[in-house]
Formats: structure tokens, C-alpha cells, sequence
């Protein structure tokens, strides 16, 4: 039997991130998506490192510790622990385009946490932060279990596609889709 959603916030809790979180939530990040991608792309893990460079230097671990000392407004930043490891991370943004939209910025599971329920627990808590009468939208790569299973589960539809070219030493293109969670109107709230 699959553990419940209570369970699950009182093992693996998610709270907002202290600068001291930093260095494990760029780890954790680049670990997930290189792991993730790489499977969907077909890229060995080695060649998508490149593009974590900037993030993995001491200066972006000064940046990142920045941003969770003094977030710029409306962004959120949460991980879940177990113990004093960080197994998630979910980053939300307030008023992020000039829609005013919400943005589901990034969520990461740690690689061998995925399924537990972690992802859908930092999501509900960082989604009370966000502006329920705006939509939220999030960018992904399609073909991951996120983009065809997680976030259409939570209510986000696919509305966009494009590329994006990955600038490594051999550059990759890879698919993404917009994928969008309506607002909630006085209709959707009361009905």
C-alpha cells in the first residue's frame, strides 16, 4: 500500500529553504536533471554537466545562497528533508511574466526518491504561496514522467511545444512543453 499524503509530509517535510540549503539544493538539481534528461535525450550524464558549470562555481553557490538570504519578490523556495539531506526541491515564482502568471519554476526528486510522493508534497506547499486567481505554467521536457504523468495529474495541460538547443561541446536539442494549470475562477471554487 502506497504511503499516504500525510505520511509522506511527516517523513520527508517540506519547509522553505535557509542559505544553508544551497549547496545541496544545486547538487540535487543538476543531479536530477542530468540523470532525467539524459534518459529521455540519450545523453551521457558526463556531456550534460557542462551545463550545470556556472551553477556548481563558487559563484553560483554565492548567488544561491543569495537568492535564499533575500528571494526576489514573490519567488519561493522549498525542499523536503529527510534528516538534514535534501531529497526535493520546489521553486515557485509570483507574478513571473507580465500576465501576471504564476510560475512552477523548478521541482526536483532526488534520483532513487522519485515515486514517493516528495515532488507532490513540496508542490501543495509551494502552491499555496501562489496567486490562485492567476494561472500558474510551468516548462518541461517532453517524454519525462513529469510531463506525461506528474504535472497532467496535477492539473496542468500541455499548451506549447518547442526546442531548446542545450549548448555543450556538442550541442543537443531538446523537446519542451509549456504546460499550463488554470486559475481558479469563482465558477471552479464554489462548483
Amino acid at each position: 500500500m502506497a504511503p499516504s499524503s500525510e505520511q509522506i509530509q511527516e517523513k520527508y517535510p517540506a519547509m522553505l529553504a535557509t542559505p544553508e540549503d544551497a549547496d545541496q539544493i544545486r547538487r540535487l538539481i543538476r543531479d536530477s536533471w542530468v540523470k532525467n534528461i539524459g534518459e529521455v535525450l540519450g545523453v551521457a550524464p558526463e556531456r550534460l554537466e557542462e551545463l550545470f558549470e556556472p551553477s556548481m562555481s563558487d559563484e553560483g553557490l554565492k548567488k544561491r545562497k543569495g537568492d535564499l538570504a533575500h528571494p526576489p519578490k514573490g519567488m519561493y523556495t522549498f525542499v523536503a528533508k529527510e534528516g538534514t539531506k535534501v531529497v526535493g526541491v520546489c521553486i515557485v515564482q509570483r507574478q513571473a511574466n507580465e500576465s501576471g502568471e504564476n510560475e512552477l519554476a523548478s521541482l526536483h526528486v532526488a534520483p532513487g526518491r522519485m515515486g514517493l510522493g516528495i515532488g507532490r508534497s513540496l508542490w501543495k506547499k509551494a502552491e499555496k504561496e501562489l496567486d490562485s486567481a492567476k494561472n500558474t505554467f510551468l516548462w518541461t521536457t517532453v517524454g519525462t514522467k513529469a510531463a506525461e504523468v506528474v504535472y497532467p495529474g496535477w492539473e496542468f495541460e500541455p499548451v506549447e511545444y518547442g526546442t531548446e538547443l542545450l549548448k555543450i561541446k556538442e550541442p543537443v536539442e531538446r523537446p519542451i512543453v509549456k504546460m499550463l494549470k488554470k486559475a481558479k475562477t469563482s465558477d471552479t471554487i464554489s462548483g
